[in-house]
């Protein structure tokens, strides 16, 4: 934890988190990323803030993680901004919109899997992208944005394995 701050008498309550990513074969540090959360944002403000204190530290470390994640891919390049600078789209259906496919939440399961990523990243994902709790929720074009995102991260831990694997061979 970097930073915190935890006025139980106004009732704010904000941290900052600094993960690192070390590799399991040689130690060194691969990546670092940090994360910030309060709980006067948008989406807490309405919240008891005495009651979303954990909700908060946890967005905080997600956060931290997916930041982490995305620099040691050199992901964050593929998207054009951050995910969390992403305008939160509307959560409910627009007219003509219709709720994502069986063979699209597959896909994006199939896909999560292979990335060998905690589903709760791909969550926290949507959440910040979408707005949204749960997979089921995201209309046919959101799905279809959100794997063409997860097909964009696996492409570049495709293109940091094969360059790992040259620069061994050398």
């Amino acid at each position: 934890m970097t930073n915190r701050i935890e006025d139980w008498i106004t009732g704010i309550f904000a941290y900052e988190v600094k993960v690192t990513l070390t590799s399991k074969e040689t130690g060194l540090i691969e990546a670092e990323g940090i994360g910030s959360c309060n709980n006067r944002e948008s989406s807490l403000r309405q919240q008891d803030p005495y009651t979303v204190v954990n909700t908060v530290l946890k967005m905080t470390k997600k956060r931290a993680l997916i930041a982490a994640v995305l620099s040691a891919t050199c992901a964050s390049g593929l998207f054009t901004q951050d995910i969390e600078d992403f305008p939160k789209q509307q959560a409910s259906i627009k007219r003509g919109d219709e709720l994502t496919t069986k063979r699209q939440l597959q896909t994006i399961f199939r896909i999560v899997a292979e990335l060998q990523m905690n589903p709760e990243v791909a969550k926290e994902m949507m959440q910040m992208s979408y707005n949204i709790d749960r997979s089921k929720q995201l209309t046919k074009k959101q799905a279809s944005h959100f794997i063409q995102d997860l097909l964009h991260l696996k492409d570049a831990f495709e293109e940091g394995e094969k360059l790992e694997t040259q620069h061994n061979d050398q």
